[in-house]
């Protein structure tokens, strides 16, 4: 079976509930530069310049638990894991397999994504989505 390189894709993921975006995901391939690139400022320009491995993917990540700023490298392999993840239908279980820091904002009960303010965290619980499904 032939093996599918992964996409280079820009994906906003928005709130179920509120429409707000709840991850933001960019995949860049090798040797090319992320759609970002052009709104950065100039510290953020050089802080990738000197972390881009040019035969790697880069990977952009922003949602309500974890940003990885400008950036990082990532196999071939792993950007396949994350194009995967974010093909239609866009579900937790697809998600979850990639291993993605707080699941890119899924709720495994509701099968859908919520942004920060629809994630609610009572000092020492865990975090509980709008219908009471916990992380």
């Amino acid at each position: 079976m032939r093996q599918i390189p992964a996409a280079w894709f820009v994906l906003h993921l928005m709130c179920a509930l509120c429409g707000a975006q709840a991850a933001q995901r960019e995949l860049a391939p090798p040797r090319q530069s992320p759609v970002r690139w052009l709104r950065w400022n100039r510290a953020s320009q050089d802080l990738y310049a000197a972390g881009r491995d040019p035969s790697m993917w880069w990977l952009i990540v922003a949602s309500e638990r974890y940003d990885n700023g400008p950036g990082e490298n990532v196999t071939a392999e792993r950007a396949k894991q994350f194009s995967d993840a974010f093909h239609h239908p866009r579900t937790y279980q697809r998600v979850h397999r990639a291993d993605l820091y707080s699941d890119a904002g899924f709720c495994a009960g509701c099968d859908a994504p919520y942004c920060e303010h629809h994630w609610t965290r009572a000092p020492g619980e865990r975090a509980s989505c709008p219908h009471g499904h916990q992380r």
